[in-house]
């Protein structure tokens, strides 16, 4: 059903793996996807995508990438650096950039800080960093503290379920629900064999909360400045459509054009259908 390619990409600090899609002769595009999915989250949408070639990494502590030591977690800052340290490894002087969610929120920044490297945006329900006031920020501190005290202490108990039937629906309930059918896709890469049945294959350290959080005017200064045309995909009954303060101040980005579809969070991904419709979106707004 899918015709994609297994990748990996040596980085001198970390090894990441991939998919990659289409023709090798297109036009190179990264695929960035969300916090705790991973490649298999534009396994629907890649194939329809024309003329690129297009590679879906699986972020760090994701998928079949490497994860981090006990201890360091996962920085955003960090996942930006990475992903620029990717391009440079493809021998790719200047790309677009796919991104969903949180995989979306990084490609801004990377936009914003090498504008010279990124010639499109292509975004799915994600613009900016989640923000907290600064009166919040020793708070997030403690909890991050805390997160990192247990990360090296080793006392995470690993769950391990009977079934990946159980750990489908389970995925499929989460934080921001998914159909089943993606659910089962990110499974593919998101789940492990274990003594007594399977375990999620990402790095628990991905849960520690950063230790230092961006206010909304730090995170919003990204967007705002970026250069390079920009097409936003939000879902109707996605995370950010009802927010009217960030509604307001994306009305107000210059070069980024906003397209409504129906579906949820993961729209790109729930259905043939939505994913078509996402495609159409990018496939007209894309300049080759």
């Amino acid at each position: 059903m899918f015709d994609a390619k297994e990748v990996r990409i040596q980085l001198p600090h970390i090894e990441l793996a991939g998919l990659e899609y289409g023709d090798p002769q297109g036009e190179p595009v990264l695929a960035l996807h969300g916090w705790l999915d991973n490649a298999m989250s534009f396994v629907r949408l890649n194939p329809k995508l024309q003329g690129m070639r297009i590679i879906a990494i699986d972020l760090m502590g994701h998928g079949f990438s490497q994860h981090k030591p006990a201890g360091t977690g996962y920085q955003l800052w960090e996942a930006v650096f990475s992903t620029v340290a990717v391009i440079h490894k493809l021998g790719w002087q200047r790309c677009s950039l796919l991104g969903h969610s949180l995989g979306a929120i990084i490609s801004v920044m990377i936009a914003a800080i090498r504008p010279d490297l990124i010639k499109q945006l292509m975004l799915i329900d994600g613009l900016v960093a989640y923000s907290k006031q600064p009166t919040e920020f020793p708070q997030q501190l403690q909890q991050a503290m805390l997160g990192f005290a247990k990360s090296l202490a080793q006392q995470q108990t690993v769950k391990v379920y009977d079934s990946l039937d159980s750990m489908i629906k389970k995925r499929q309930k989460g934080l921001v629900p998914i159909s089943y059918e993606a659910a089962s896709l990110l499974m593919e890469r998101g789940v492990k064999a274990v003594e007594g049945g399977y375990s999620w294959r990402s790095d628990s350290q991905l849960m520690i909360p950063s230790p230092f959080p961006l206010t909304e005017e730090a995170a919003w200064s990204y967007a705002e400045q970026i250069v390079c045309p920009t097409n936003l995909i939000l879902a109707k009954q996605g995370l950010l459509i009802d927010n009217k303060p960030f509604m307001q101040r994306l009305s107000q980005l210059d070069n980024c054009k906003v397209d409504i579809l129906e579906g949820g969070h993961h729209l790109h991904l729930d259905n043939e259908q939505s994913a078509q419709e996402v495609a159409d979106c990018f496939n007209d707004f894309l300049v080759y």
